[in-house]
């Protein structure tokens, strides 16, 4: 390797003072790692959350749906038994 790429400092005149620039090179390694590794929860939580918010309201809107037509029905039995004591 020669000096130049060993070399990690950079230098440039600045015209006015607290003006500076940071540049940061991703091709090289810096040393930093890349942490702990993405598991599948991890790669999946936007999937995973978004099947389970949908879940949750098919499930609340089904127990609704369920709801109303058992009250319908309770009502139209009580109805059905009213009608056939008018007629007798």
């Amino acid at each position: 390797m020669s000096d130049s790429e060993l070399d990690n400092k950079f230098a440039y005149k600045v015209q006015q003072d607290g003006i500076y620039t940071a540049v940061f090179n991703p091709a090289k390694d810096n040393g930093l790692g890349g942490g702990e590794e993405c598991g599948f929860w991890c790669e999946n939580k936007w999937v995973i959350l978004s099947v389970c918010c949908s879940l949750i309201v098919f499930g609340l809107i089904l127990s609704y749906v369920i709801w109303r037509v058992s009250r319908y029905m309770t009502k139209y039995r009580q109805a059905k038994k009213q009608m056939q004591n008018f007629r007798e």
